[in-house]
C-alpha cells in the first residue's frame, strides 16, 4: 500500500511511490490531502512544496543547490526497492483450490498492469519538452516568466547572463522592453525568474567563472530546439501575456515633463 504523511497546517499530503490512493484505509481516514497531494518522487511537486514551506523554514537561497539536492533525493527514493514477502508454503491437501484462486488473482493483476503503467507514465513524464508545454498550457507560469520566453524567442538569446554579468542582461532587457512597449516585469524580476526556471529544470549552467560560480545559464536543449516552432496554444498564451503587459513609455515621459514656463 505504501505510506503517507499529512502536514495539516499546510494542507498537504506526501505519498511514497507505491501508495494506493484507492485503498480502503486511506479513503476512510480522518485526514486527506486538501490543497496539495503528491508522490515523494515527483520533482516538480517537491519544488512547489519547498516554496510553500519556505515561509516557515530556513531553506537555501541557492537554486542550484536546491535543484541538485532534490535530484539526489529523488534518485535515492527511486533506487529503493521494497522487500516482497515470500508466500507461505501450501500443503498438498489444499493445493488445488488455492491454485485456482491464485490463477484468478494473477489474471486480475495482469489486466491491471497496463492501466497502472499508463497512469505512472502520464503523471511522471520523462520528456522535458512535454513537461514544459504542460506547465504553460496549465497556466502555471506567471506573466514575467512568459515574457522571458517571448524575449528569448524574439532575440534568439537562448543563453542568459547571471552572476556578475546579470546586470548586463537586465540592461539589455530594459532597452528591449522600451522598444517593444512592454512593462518592466521581466527586468524587475529577472533574478527570481531565473531561479524559478532552474527549479523547474528548464535551464542549466552553461558557463562558470574562474571561481566555479555560474555566469551564464542556457535553456536546456530538449526545450530550446522547439522554441521557434511552439504549438499554437502555447504561442497564444505567451502573446496574450505580452499584450496584457503593454506599456507606453513615451506617454509616461510626456506626463512627467514639466509644463513650459510662460517666460
Amino acid at each position: 500500500m505504501g505510506a503517507a504523511w499529512i502536514i495539516e497546517n499546510k494542507h498537504a499530503a506526501i505519498f511514497t511511490p507505491n501508495f494506493n490512493l484507492s485503498s480502503k484505509e486511506f479513503q476512510s481516514g480522518a485526514l486527506d490531502p486538501r490543497e496539495i497531494g503528491f508522490y515523494i518522487n515527483d520533482e516538480e511537486r517537491i519544488l512547489s512544496f519547498l516554496q510553500l514551506i519556505s515561509e516557515d523554514f530556513e531553506i537555501s537561497k541557492s537554486h542550484i543547490i536546491i535543484s541538485q539536492s532534490v535530484k539526489k533525493f529523488i534518485s535515492e527514493i527511486n533506487s529503493y526497492k521494497p522487500e516482497i514477502a515470500k508466500p507461505p508454503v501450501i500443503s498438498e491437501a489444499i493445493h488445488k483450490p488455492i491454485v485456482k484462486e491464485e490463477s484468478k488473482t494473477i489474471a486480475q493483476t495482469v489486466q491491471l498492469q497496463p492501466n497502472q503503467l499508463l497512469k505512472t507514465t502520464s503523471s511522471n513524464p520523462t520528456d522535458l519538452f512535454s513537461k514544459f508545454v504542460n506547465t504553460i498550457t496549465s497556466k502555471k507560469l506567471k506573466d514575467d516568466e512568459l515574457i522571458l520566453l517571448h524575449y528569448i524567442i524574439e532575440t534568439g538569446r537562448f543563453k542568459l547572463m547571471t552572476g556578475w554579468q546579470e546586470q548586463n542582461e537586465i540592461d539589455h532587457i530594459k532597452e528591449w522592453e522600451e522598444i517593444n512597449e512592454i512593462a518592466n516585469k521581466l527586468s524587475r524580476n529577472y533574478s527570481s525568474i531565473l531561479k524559478r526556471f532552474e527549479l523547474r529544470g528548464f535551464t542549466e549552467v552553461s558557463a562558470l567563472t574562474s571561481s566555479n560560480n555560474p555566469k551564464e545559464l542556457k535553456i536546456r536543449d530538449e526545450i530550446s530546439k522547439h522554441l521557434l516552432d511552439l504549438p499554437d496554444d502555447v504561442l497564444d498564451l505567451i502573446t496574450e501575456s505580452v499584450k496584457k503587459n503593454h506599456f507606453d513609455y513615451n506617454a509616461k515621459t510626456k506626463i512627467e515633463e514639466p509644463d513650459d514656463l510662460p517666460f
